[in-house]
This record gives C-alpha cells, sequence and structure tokens, in this order.
C-alpha cells in the first residue's frame, strides 16, 4: 500500500514537471490584421509604395494567434511608440492549449 502512494506520489510530480516545462516554452504569438489570396503575376507587380486593399474592415477586431491557430481577438493600440493588443476575446484554457499542439482535436 505504502508503495503504490510512493508511486502515485512519483507520477504525479513527472507530471508536474511537464506541465512546468510545457509552460516555459516560447511560441510565436502574432496578430493578424488581415488576409488576402493574390495571383503571383500581381505579387510580382508589386513595388514601393504599392497599396494591397482588403476586404476586412479597418475597425473589425484583429486575430491574436498562436502557433498559427487563433485564440482570442482585440484591438489595436498605441503603447508610447510600439503597437500593442488589447484582448477583447480569449478563448477557454482547454481550447489554447489544443491551439498550442497540446491535444488532440
Amino acid at each position: 500500500m505504502a508503495e503504490e502512494n510512493e508511486n502515485e506520489q512519483q507520477q504525479g510530480e513527472a507530471g508536474h514537471g511537464h506541465i512546468d516545462r510545457i509552460l516555459k516554452m516560447e511560441v510565436p504569438v502574432i496578430v493578424k490584421v488581415a488576409e488576402k489570396k493574390m495571383t503571383m503575376q500581381n505579387v510580382l507587380m508589386l513595388n514601393i509604395g504599392s497599396i494591397i486593399q482588403f476586404d476586412k474592415d479597418a475597425y473589425q477586431h484583429i486575430d491574436l494567434m498562436a502557433n498559427n491557430r487563433t485564440i482570442g481577438l482585440g484591438q489595436p493600440v498605441k503603447i508610447g511608440e510600439n503597437f500593442g493588443l488589447k484582448i477583447m476575446q480569449i478563448g477557454d484554457v482547454a481550447e489554447t492549449i489544443r491551439s498550442l499542439g497540446g491535444g488532440q482535436k
């Protein structure tokens, strides 16, 4: 009985170590303003000063992505001379973990 409790405790500690490592992982966080498909011909015609028009309204929320998956939405903000994102909506923790590759869909 004592041996079983010790094994369970060791497994719990090992699992805790895995969680600590996962929580310390760095993942790319991307703010995606808009997206558009263009023909290669049109891409090759782009020059300095070219303007690309997107179908997204300038005042819509923009996507917050981690590991190339949308995990939330936000509004762009200016922080001093830098760009920031005010989070307006965020997914639940389980979905965020799945989006980062921590679970099956």
